[in-house]
């Protein structure tokens, strides 16, 4: 199955007195969809989101890339929530291999 990894750094206050809410998830599976994705993020998370975008990953004969996906939430508590509920999940592609995402 794959894992999805996401990677967060704590929020900071910006100069401007404003509050860092962006989240990348990476390590996800490069064969995902961004409709598969919206799917397993769930739309009460989504309706938090005021910035959504993916990076589709690519398979080459050498190598694979993997999809990696930004989000930016309204409100810090949402994005902590996200984060522990995100952070080490476990993707299945069609043929059984797994793949964790990072937070």
């Amino acid at each position: 199955f794959f894992r999805l990894f996401m990677h967060m750094s704590q929020p900071t206050r910006l100069g401007h007195g404003k509050t860092k809410t962006k989240i990348v998830i990476r390590h996800l599976p490069w064969s995902i969809t961004e409709e598969k994705l919206r799917d397993v993020i769930g739309e009460d998370v989504l309706n938090a989101v005021d910035y959504f975008h993916f990076d589709k990953g690519k398979q080459g004969s050498k190598r694979k890339v993997d999809s990696r996906c930004v989000l930016h939430f309204t409100e810090v508590e949402r994005l902590y929530d996200f984060a522990d509920v995100f952070d080490g999940k476990v993707f299945v592609d069609q043929k059984g291999r797994e793949q964790v995402c990072r937070v």
